[in-house]
């Protein structure tokens, strides 16, 4: 499967990130990181946290990095090791020159809301300081999905759905409300594939389809566009209606993933770009039964 367009609009947003950070460079040491946070809406208790990493030499891709993180009390230290997950084979999309593979993951629960900094061990970068709310502004992991009535081919013709320019028609055959009936395992990704607004989005789109392909039946993946009005934005950006379904799971434009499982609870949610690793570790403890409660689905294996 070759999937090329959508990528375009991810590599304009890189680049920009990546020639801004390139002036930073000029005032930093030399054995240090710059860090651009791909997950903003951080809250007290178990957080999926992502960020880009970059030096000297361009985007940092090392397989693993050692982060502590620090309350502005300074009473409070976390420390995590944080792997690195790649974006889809780039072979796949020929058009990206930066050299920006992927995002670093990991989980953290905080305690505390406030200013926190994060430092990178080993290096000489500066603390990057950031915030964490008492409660995130997206719907929280543990609660129940919203019964959202999302359009779908019964209604709507494809193209007048989605943005992306090779849509897979399952991603829009059942709605979100219907789908919290059938008692199965559901992927939700809110995102507008051609008009990617944040410069850390990725192409995940491309990766649902990978997902589906191994998956199948076994689950529901539903794709909900950020946009009402997808064929107009084509000419003009500008005119972008906002999906309303969107309020109702705490989130604007951008783009968001949150698996369900089939008692709808919330397991899970990704800001921004989220690996076909990352999803289906989650998705296995899922369909295998692994977990009965959130906590024991957020135990390291």
């Amino acid at each position: 499967m070759v999937f090329k367009k959508n990528f375009n609009f991810f590599c304009i947003n890189i680049l920009s990130i990546y020639c801004f950070l390139g002036c930073i460079f000029s005032i930093e040491e030399k054995n240090s990181l710059s860090i651009t946070l791909a997950t903003k809406d951080l809250c007290i208790g178990t957080n999926r946290f992502s960020f880009v990493a970059t030096d000297l030499n361009g985007f940092f891709n090392e397989p693993k990095i050692n982060i502590t993180f620090q309350n502005s009390e300074k009473n409070i230290k976390i420390k995590s090791q944080f792997k690195f997950e790649n974006f889809p084979d780039s072979n796949i999309f020929p058009n990206n020159t930066s050299n920006l593979q992927g995002l670093y993951v990991s989980t953290i629960n905080f305690s505390k809301e406030g200013k926190w900094n994060l430092l990178v061990e080993n290096k000489n970068n500066k603390p990057y300081e950031f915030q964490v709310n008492k409660i995130c502004k997206s719907i929280g992991i543990g609660e129940t999905a919203p019964k959202s009535n999302t359009r779908t081919l019964n209604d709507t013709p494809i193209d007048k759905i989605t943005t992306d320019y090779e849509p897979v028609k399952d991603f829009y055959k059942i709605s979100i409300d219907n789908a919290l009936l059938n008692q199965k395992p559901i992927l939700i990704l809110f995102s507008s594939p051609a008009f990617c607004t944040s410069p850390v989005c990725g192409p995940q789109i491309e990766t649902m389809k990978f997902i589906h392909e191994k998956y199948g039946d076994l689950i529901n993946i539903i794709h909900v566009d950020t946009y009402l009005n997808v064929q107009e934005l084509k000419s003009d950006f500008s005119k972008r209606k906002i999906n309303p379904v969107l309020k109702y799971w705490g989130i604007e434009e951008g783009q968001w993933t949150f698996l369900v499982d089939s008692n709808n609870l919330i397991v899970s949610k990704f800001e921004n770009f989220v690996s076909e690793k990352e999803i289906s570790l989650y998705l296995e403890k899922i369909i295998n039964k692994k977990a009965k409660t959130i906590s024991e689905f957020y135990k390291k294996s």
